[in-house]
């Protein structure tokens, strides 16, 4: 499960990188491939690992990125 961690948390690092450079190309890639993160979850902690996910889905929708929106406008 650290291993799915590790490349979502890659991916998603490089995804927000391409969005404040505007590189849709890199923007597409990165958004489909932090997927594979999920891939690498044993059966036996996939709620566990759902669990989590919504948790830090609901983090960033609610707070980060409110955070992030905010520091752009303000340039």
């Amino acid at each position: 499960m650290l291993t799915g961690f590790a490349i979502r948390v890659v991916f998603e690092v490089a995804f927000l990188a391409a969005l404040a450079a505007g590189d849709f190309t890199i923007m597409l890639v990165t958004f489909g491939v932090r997927a594979l993160g999920a891939m690498d979850t044993p059966e036996r902690v996939m709620g566990e690992a759902v669990g989590w996910h919504w948790f830090f889905f609901m983090l960033g929708l609610g707070v980060i990125s409110s955070y992030y929106a905010g520091a752009g406008s303000c340039a």
